[in-house]
């Protein structure tokens, strides 16, 4: 998965981790659980598969134990959902943000307008010209 891009203590990190799971595109859909479950099954085959490093096959039962903590599931649960909501805010302003610029600007224009407007009101209806 993407072990080869964090440093020993990046495993720590739960925003590293998320920010680093976040890159496999398949899990982008997952929901916490599944992405959990996905990133301890990575970190037990790394140990599996590299049993004579007795050093990163203890680290990789210490992250597995970690990971399966209640606090620390909580906190990965947050910010895997966290992550979510934001791409999904980035992805609506791509779709819509131009949209959504040009009406807050047409609004702020009305505001602006109607702010002109109300001190003539208080002229008795005419205007500074005198037209009405």
């Amino acid at each position: 998965m993407l072990f080869n891009t964090l440093s020993a203590g990046g495993w720590a990190d739960i925003d590293k981790v998320v920010d680093e799971l976040w890159k496999v595109i398949s899990l982008r859909v997952k929901d916490n659980k599944t992405v959990k479950g996905a990133l301890i099954q990575s970190i037990d085959t790394v140990a599996m598969n590299r049993k004579k490093w007795f050093q990163l096959v203890s680290y990789c039962h210490q992250l597995i134990t970690q990971y399966k903590l209640k606090e620390i599931t909580a906190t990965f649960d947050i910010a895997w959902t966290l992550k979510k909501q934001k791409q999904r805010a980035l992805d609506l302003d791509t779709v819509n943000g131009v949209k959504l610029s040009q009406l807050g600007a047409k609004k702020f224009g009305k505001k602006l307008s109607l702010k002109d407007q109300k001190p003539s009101e208080h002229r008795v209806g005419k205007n500074v010209t005198g037209r009405r």
